[in-house]
């Protein structure tokens, strides 16, 4: 459901409704393109980061699309909204798709210490 489309309250109420999460994604900023929205559809929230990388995403291949280093501030802005998401679940899953040169994991860690910070 990658499409923003999907991405409205009919949909997040049918999804609550069966206890589905929906997928908070973080992605490049493009019209067509999910709108970054911490709603949590069920008890486990998942938010997935792809990156910001605009220019590599249609143009570019399963490597280019992902490769992106998140900064520090651009993971700071992410602390109150995941902190928010586990008053409100019972599991927040943060998942890093942005792998192409191994910033995944750097991202993960870094996060990871802001939020016991």
């Amino acid at each position: 459901m990658r499409n923003i489309k999907w991405q409205n309250d009919q949909v997040y109420k049918a999804l609550h409704q069966r206890n589905t999460g929906w997928c908070i994604t973080d992605n490049p900023n493009h019209k067509d393109l999910l709108k970054l929205d911490f709603t949590a559809t069920s008890d486990i929230a998942y938010l997935r980061f792809h990156g910001r990388s605009l220019e590599n995403w249609y143009t570019g291949n399963n490597v280019s699309r992902y490769d992106y280093m998140y900064s520090d501030s651009e993971l700071q802005t992410f602390i109150e909204p995941v902190k928010e998401l586990l008053k409100n679940t019972k599991i927040v899953q943060l998942f890093f798709n942005n792998h192409a040169k191994s910033q995944a994991a750097v991202n993960a860690k870094k996060l990871e210490m802001l939020l016991k910070s």
